[in-house]
């Protein structure tokens, strides 16, 4: 019985809560926990008061809820307002439900003007016409990109609401406002079609994809023949076969890579580019390389024009004497030339940058007015005169001085503004030089005309004594006056070799070459300079030298040089010593001479020598290493040997001496030398002779000498009186067999003339030219002129012997 009551408590427990739960349910709680209706509650009250007191429970769960709702309701607007984007929810008759406050920002209005809005106002037409039924009808999530809505664009996005049954009751529309992306990819495209520069997009594989309307004008292709081809199939040259970079690289390390190329267009002809290439969006859905290409070929040409403009310019100043500087407004070298880097003894490299002053040493002026206040204000100053130039001693760091002249410019740009100068400096040491050697000149042709009328007078004067002497010799009549007659015809002998020693001052001719011995020639020349020296000599000879045919005062002139080079290379005295010898001239030989037997005369001195780097310019003209010399010396040398078809040659030692060789061509055998010796016979010649002298003790005593020979002489003081007595003896049929002639007559009827006017009246003469000057043209060349022989004064008794003996 017990168990019975149980079980129908418990039936009734279940019944009660079954329906007091479905209460709950219906008023729209939730149902009782089962500790909040435990089986005694139900049991001890009765089934109203259970209900009034679920009814209780029941409110007390309604106003949890309702608060649990408003808070999220709260939330859910804070969120709602809060998001970047515009929300709208409509239901599917497209009436406004709600909407966030960004949705009016967007729409430019407030909340009453969103409500009063129809869906045809906020969606254009074609979007209704395209996608309403779509979107509406399947119920399905919706996307559309850059919408027009009044004036802007929008990306929508359109989510279906569902009820719990899956029935769609409304939507929510997120608006995001893609103006601003849709303005900057518009003005990107007109950027990109209106670009003077060609812009060209490549995938990774270097394939053009796209392309702007300036690479289509500039390459002259259409999109069709380019698009889709590999880039390198437009480049030229070593481009053609590989980019100069990786596109992989740029893409995936967001680089920049700048590259200069050259192109070729569609007519073959090639454009030089410079190019940036970077990682972009060939479209919506692929990124690649964009290169940025800028038409280069006319600022190319300019730059080659330039460079070899550059070229010339460069060429014309390495070619320029004259050292060139250019420094810009703030007096610093910006460029100097090959001269100048010689003369200031600086690399361009050195002096680039560098002020002005500070290459630039004068030993007259601490600055230039150039370096002191600056281009700009000296060229505008009073100071500066554009015709001005400083003379100036220059320094370099070697030690080296140059006299200069300096001449300043402005340098000027196109707008005639001055942005610096131009500094020219004009080597005049030579110049200089020359100017004293001129100076130098005059004096030595004031000293050959007077060494000329000195060697004129004083061989008369020789003559005539000679003349006596060799006459007193004749008439002799003991040996001690003989011998006496002998040193005196001597001393007249060595004063005959002074005065060819004074020829050397003379004014130079052209070779009168004749056979010399050199042992006694050597010594001849050697007591003339070294007289009065420190120094002494020793000449040797070897047995059998051969003779040479020279101009004995050119030769004399050289070996003068050499013995005065000797002596001063030994300033406290020393040994000069002189030898000659003869030798053999092979092909093999690296002297500059034909084959044959030349004699070679070598002088040495013990002086301090030449140094090696000298020795191939001591040759040169105005090349000295004295203080005081001229450097003509060695070159007159180097010319008068050249011309007797020899060489000379230097070889010397630091710290022991040097030696200079001479090399002439040896004569076979000597023999006019030898029979000009031999012929010392005296006899009587019976032939008529002519002498014409202006002066009278020289036709006296050269009278008597030949009268003395037996000749039948006719003595004359003038031109015309010779001429005269010619003309009447050979009229007479009574014709001089000699005429000997003096070269140099008062009144200017001298031998030359008298010989023309008595060749006029007998071709046949035979006219001998006298001079007391060996020098002369035509005593150097008498055969030229049509003269039998000449005669040198002072001449001797056994000359005129010769001379009658071979007429």
């Amino acid at each position: 019985m017990e168990n019975g009551a149980v079980s129908d408590k418990e039936k009734l427990y279940n019944y009660l809560k079954e329906k007091i739960n479905h209460l709950l349910k219906v008023l729209g709680t939730k149902p009782l926990n089962p500790d909040e209706l435990d089986l005694e509650s139900i049991l001890s009250i009765d089934p109203i008061g259970i209900i009034a007191e679920s009814f209780d429970q029941i409110l007390e769960h309604l106003n949890e809820t309702n608060e649990e709702l408003i808070t999220a309701k709260e939330e859910i607007s804070a969120i709602f307002n809060s998001v970047g984007m515009g929300i709208l929810v409509i239901d599917k008759s497209c009436t406004i439900h709600s909407f966030n406050h960004r949705l009016c920002e967007m729409l430019e209005t407030d909340e009453k003007e969103i409500y009063n809005l129809n869906f045809a106002e906020i969606f254009p037409s074609e979007i209704q016409e395209n996608y309403y039924n779509d979107f509406f009808h399947k119920e399905s999530f919706k996307e559309f990109h850059n919408i027009p809505i009044k004036n802007k664009y929008f990306d929508l996005n359109i989510v279906p609401l569902k009820r719990q049954q899956g029935a769609v009751n409304s939507y929510i529309i997120s608006f995001n406002d893609v103006t601003d992306k849709i303005h900057s990819e518009l003005m990107f495209q007109q950027i990109y079609d209106n670009a003077n520069d060609m812009i060209i997009g490549l995938d990774t594989e270097g394939v053009v994809r796209n392309l702007n309307n300036a690479a289509r004008a500039i390459l002259g292709c259409s999109d069709e023949e380019l698009i889709g081809k590999k880039f390198s199939s437009i480049l030229a040259g070593n481009y053609s076969g590989i980019l100069p970079f990786e596109l992989m690289e740029i893409i995936s390390d967001s680089r920049v890579k700048n590259a200069e190329m050259k192109l070729i267009d569609k007519q073959g002809n090639e454009i030089y580019v410079d190019g940036s290439f970077f990682r972009g969006k060939l479209n919506s859905s692929q990124t690649g390389v964009l290169g940025i290409l800028r038409d280069i070929t006319d600022k190319k040409k300019v730059e080659e024009e330039l460079e070899r403009e550059r070229e010339i310019l460069s060429v014309t100043l390495r070619s320029i004497n004259d050292g060139v500087i250019t420094v810009n407004e703030y007096c610093q070298v910006i460029m100097i030339n090959k001269t100048a880097e010689e003369m200031l003894a600086v690399s361009s490299s050195e002096a680039e940058n560098v002020a002005l002053e500070k290459i630039l040493n004068f030993s007259e002026v601490n600055q230039l007015p150039l370096c002191r206040i600056g281009p700009k204000r000296y060229f505008t100053s009073r100071e500066y005169d554009s015709n001005s130039r400083f003379c100036l001693t220059l320094k370099n760091k070697k030690g080296t001085d140059y006299k200069v002249d300096v001449f300043i410019t402005p340098l000027i740009d196109r707008s005639s503004s001055i942005i610096g100068g131009v500094v020219v400096l004009k080597d005049i040491t030579d110049y200089l030089r020359i100017q004293e050697e001129l100076l130098n000149s005059s004096k030595m042709e004031a000293l050959s005309i007077m060494a000329r009328g000195i060697a004129h007078d004083y061989n008369n004067i020789l003559t005539a004594i000679m003349s006596n002497v060799s006459l007193a010799k004749l008439k002799a009549e003991s040996e001690s006056v003989e011998k006496v007659l002998k040193n005196a015809e001597n001393a007249v002998v060595n004063a005959k070799n002074l005065t060819m020693q004074l020829s050397t001052f003379a004014k130079e001719g052209v070779l009168a070459k004749e056979i010399v011995s050199l042992k006694e020639f050597l010594k001849s020349v050697c007591d003339f300079t070294l007289s009065g020296s420190s120094c002494y000599y020793n000449v040797h000879c070897t047995e059998n030298v051969s003779y040479v045919e020279v101009d004995k005062s050119k030769l004399s002139q050289v070996i003068n040089n050499l013995l005065v080079n000797a002596i001063q290379a030994m300033p406290g005295g020393g040994k000069i010593g002189i030898d000659c010898r003869n030798i053999d001239i092979g092909e093999d030989t690296a002297l500059p001479l034909q084959r044959g037997r030349y004699v070679k005369i070598s002088v040495t001195d013990e002086g301090k020598g030449i140094p090696e780097s000298q020795q191939h310019k001591i040759f040169d003209p105005f090349f000295t290493t004295k203080e005081e010399g001229t450097g003509l010396g060695l070159a007159t040398s180097y010319s008068i040997i050249k011309k007797h078809g020899g060489h000379i040659a230097v070889d010397s030692k630091v710290g022991e001496g040097t030696a200079f060789h001479i090399y002439l061509p040896a004569e076979k055998d000597g023999i006019d030398y030898k029979k000009e010796k031999a012929s010392h016979h005296i006899q009587k010649h019976h032939k008529k002779v002519l002498l014409m002298d202006d002066n009278e003790s020289v036709l006296e005593s050269t009278s008597e000498l030949l009268t003395e020979l037996g000749a039948d002489v006719d003595a004359v003081r003038s031109g015309e009186k010779a001429v005269e007595k010619f003309a009447e003896a050979f009229r007479k049929g009574e014709a001089y067999d000699l005429s000997i002639l003096d070269i140099t007559m008062p009144g200017g009827f001298g031998g030359k003339k008298v010989f023309k006017e008595i060749t006029k009246i007998d071709p046949e003469a035979k006219c001998v030219i006298s001079s007391g000057f060996t020098s002369d043209e035509l005593i150097k060349n008498y055969k030229k002129y049509g003269f039998y022989s000449c005669l040198h004064k002072p001449y001797d008794l056994r000359e005129l012997n010769m001379l009658l003996m071979n007429v």
